[in-house]
């Protein structure tokens, strides 16, 4: 399970954003910013770098969104589909820009 900020991280990651401009989107050390793509990596069981890490959040970065967006859609945020293979699950979340 990602903690909210490396959701956060991981989206952005996924963006294509460098860990310095992912560090001054945050407000926080450009090693913090690897440390946390360091403990996705572990969690997940990502073997490679960067660019592993890059495709992973591309491809998987919805399955977390609901763990920042939870207290968001209560707002009233967006609405998406996730299929995960053999269900799919509704969930309302919303994104907010980060900066």
């Amino acid at each position: 399970m990602l903690s909210p900020r490396e959701v956060e991280i991981l989206h952005l990651v996924g963006t294509g954003k460098t860990d310095k401009c992912i560090a001054d989107t945050l407000g926080i050390e450009c090693r913090t910013v690897e440390s946390h793509r360091l403990s996705i990596r572990r969690k997940n069981c990502i073997l490679g770098g960067k660019t592993a890490l890059f495709h992973f959040a591309r491809l998987h970065v919805r399955e977390f969104l609901p763990k920042i967006g939870s207290a968001e859609s209560r707002a009233g945020g967006g609405n998406t589909l996730i299929n995960s293979g053999l269900n799919s699950t509704f969930i309302s979340f919303a994104l907010e820009p980060v900066g």
